[in-house]
């Protein structure tokens, strides 16, 4: 199911179940309340094919156009999606070994202090150590952006204009509770509730009906979640405690298991560095959408 627009839902607000008794103040005309899951008030202008899409009310200045009745033919831009984008974070567990590669029993962290920028670190010195283990990085979580190339061609015959306004009813109250404070009648238009898809049956009071397929809803492009995306990092670890006596790297991704690399037997351990993290960018699946779910509005006869 398609979102309602979002000028829509800044523009229009729930009925509610009416106003309370008394003599009622309204500065419009009392209508029928609707459900809680209808949308209250708005203005419908439907012309012949061709005609000239009036000015909204004043007082409904929100204008929504589209095609009523029957769906538009569209032709939408070209949808696709940009090269993931995502932060990158360091790997941080790291494993003296006191046994060569893999590793395994015995193993001592030797671990950089948290938010480490990958700057030369010195740490408690870890002796008698024969290889170096480094955990992947965490998985990045990137997003693409989506992309539109051309232009929109939506063609109808029967053209439409929803009008809205903040507030979508009039001041005042009505003396019936069942009963809500609409805006007066505006000539070419009828005064309408909304709900978003298409529901068969109006509320009661409401009850001529029209599905309006507005053009903001027309076309979307989407992207799905990035796929093959990484990042990456190696790290140094040396034998003094100022990153200057290397005795090995080990370049490790978030999309491969743990890197691990032999250094010299009986080494020891004082101090460790790391590259800046790379991102490498994923691919993401355009998903677009050429066809909008209609809303439908039931009107005052």
């Amino acid at each position: 199911m398609r979102l309602i627009p979002l000028s829509l839902v800044l523009a229009l607000a729930s009925c509610g179940t009416g106003s309370p008794s008394g003599p009622g103040t309204c500065t419009g005309e009392c209508v029928a309340a609707v459900p809680n899951d209808w949308i209250a008030t708005t203005a419908l202008w439907i012309g012949d094919a061709g005609a000239t899409t009036p000015a909204c009310p004043s007082v409904l200045p929100s204008p929504l156009p589209g095609f009523a009745n029957t769906p538009p033919t569209v032709v939408c831009p070209a949808c696709s999606c940009s090269p993931s984008g995502a932060t990158c974070s360091l790997p941080v567990q790291l494993y003296a070994n006191p046994g060569a590669c893999p590793g395994g029993a015995g193993a001592v962290q030797f671990n950089p202090p948290h938010g480490w920028d990958g700057t030369c670190v010195v740490a408690a010195p870890v002796s008698s150590t024969d290889s170096l283990t480094v955990a992947p990085p965490p998985n990045p979580v990137g997003t693409c952006t989506p992309q539109v190339a051309g232009s929109i061609s939506i063609q109808g015959s029967t053209p439409a204009l929803a009008c809205a306004g903040m507030p979508s009813v009039a001041a005042g109250t009505c003396g019936d509770q069942s009963m809500i404070c609409a805006f007066p009648k505006s000539a070419g238009f009828s005064t309408c509730v909304i709900k978003v898809g298409d529901s068969p049956v109006c509320p009661d009071g409401w009850p001529t009906r029209h599905l309006v397929f507005p053009n903001e809803q027309a076309c979307g492009c989407q992207c799905g979640p990035p796929v093959s995306e990484s990042c990456s990092a190696t790290v140094t670890v040396y034998s003094d405690g100022a990153c200057s006596n290397s005795l090995g790297s080990v370049l490790v991704s978030s999309d491969q298991p743990q890197g691990c690399i032999d250094v010299a037997t009986g080494s020891v351990f004082e101090s460790a560095s790391s590259t800046p993290p790379v991102y490498n960018a994923g691919t993401c699946a355009p998903m677009p959408t050429n066809e909008g779910e209609p809303f439908t509005f039931c009107c005052l006869p």
